[in-house]
């Protein structure tokens, strides 16, 4: 009897142990909300090393995605100094109406040049979403999400090499009312 509640009690302290070394949950420093009341959604960024930039309202922001027409809306950059101390885009924001994610998936298998690797249903924040990753000539893994907001078809493309940079702000994501 002695035992057994010598080992309850130090499963307890276990336990409470464990959860004095739990990380937090991260948080991105000095972050803006990026609001886009068209879409209906919104995210957080840290404003020292990332801006949005949404396009101008005009036919400039027409834009085919993988042959289907989409509304090239915004863009994330990166602020790093870059060899031509120029920003980047490091991610792309698209809408559509009247498609799905299979009409995107089958789109982009159609590509020669491009190999589907896989496809899951994640929660990004607040926001469920479809996650597709490709494979592209570079060599390099190229990560797609997509939700839907305000009736359209919202998509999220990283740019290569840049989906570690962007994972704190996805989990940011939410819809608004």
């Amino acid at each position: 009897n002695l035992m057994k509640r010598l080992l309850i009690s130090l499963c307890g302290l276990a336990l409470v142990a464990a959860g004095c070394f739990t990380k937090p949950p991260a948080t991105l420093e000095n972050q803006t909300t990026y609001t886009n009341t068209e879409y209906g959604f919104a995210f957080d960024y840290p404003a020292e090393r990332m801006e949005v930039r949404d396009r101008p309202q005009n036919d400039q922001r027409r834009w085919p995605f993988s042959g289907i027409d989409t509304d090239f809306f915004s863009s994330i950059r990166d602020l790093s100094p870059k060899s031509n101390g120029a920003p980047i885009n490091i991610a792309n924001m698209h809408a559509t109406q009247g498609k799905d994610v299979v009409a995107f998936v089958e789109a982009l298998d159609a590509e020669p040049e491009v190999n589907i690797l896989s496809q899951e249903e994640v929660r990004m924040g607040q926001v469920p979403m479809t996650k597709l990753v490709v494979s592209t000539p570079a060599g390099m893994d190229r990560h797609i999400y997509f939700f839907f907001s305000k009736s359209s078809l919202i998509i999220f493309s990283i740019a290569l090499g840049e989906s570690s940079n962007l994972e704190q702000v996805l989990k940011t994501f939410r819809l608004l009312p």
